[in-house]
């Protein structure tokens, strides 16, 4: 009995060792770092991408750092949902071509972009109402035969649509309105491809 005892405790200080080791190993590796004033306070604020690269998905996780006037950084929001995983099922399972390639801070706008197999996706937020607000959607797509750009503005709700027919050499475009409100809030978004308009 006082053996079975003895190999309990024994155990105990590796298996919590063990626990910190896989909880410090989350979101270790760093993606990206971009900076930029995203409050209009005339501060550098932070834009941080990091992964977890251990994980069988390998999640990223995204943080968002408002800069405070004693030169320190306080946590606005962060998502692991607003940038999708690199492998949707798993490691060892077909990955489908493309996927997050980058992020900015420009102008007060934080912009992901996305790498698809025939042309690529970006989505735009911006700190407005105390939120970070979806406010545009950018996609283009190339085939053979065409290509097509989409550029939706959803504060004002002007979606334009431009296909270029590559065999005639012309354009064609296509106006029209779309309304979402409330707009979407970076950090109720569950996954970024429910919004793909």
């Amino acid at each position: 009995m006082k053996k079975i005892l003895y190999s309990i405790l024994a155990l105990i200080p590796l298996s919590s060792l063990a626990q910190s080791d896989s909880l410090e190993l989350n979101f270790s590796v760093l993606i990206s770092e971009v900076k930029g004033d995203l409050n209009k306070d005339q501060l550098e604020d932070k834009v941080i991408v990091t992964q977890d690269t251990i994980d069988n998905y390998a999640p990223f996780s995204l943080q968002i750092f408002f800069a405070q006037t004693d030169g320190t950084f306080k946590l606005t929001v962060s998502s692991t949902n607003v940038i999708e995983a690199q492998y949707q099922n798993g490691k060892g399972e077909y990955k489908e071509p493309g996927g997050f390639e980058s992020v900015t801070a420009k102008k007060g706008v934080i912009t992901f972009r996305y790498q698809t197999l025939k042309g690529y996706f970006e989505h735009k937020f911006r700190f407005q109402n105390e939120n970070f607000e979806l406010i545009g959607f950018t996609q283009f797509h190339e085939t053979a035969e065409e290509k097509t750009t989409v550029d939706f503005n959803l504060t004002n709700g002007r979606y334009i649509t431009k296909t270029f027919h590559t065999e005639k050499e012309t354009t064609t475009i296509h106006k029209e309105k779309k309304l979402i409100r409330p707009l979407p809030r970076l950090q109720d978004i569950e996954s970024i491809f429910d919004y793909i308009y």
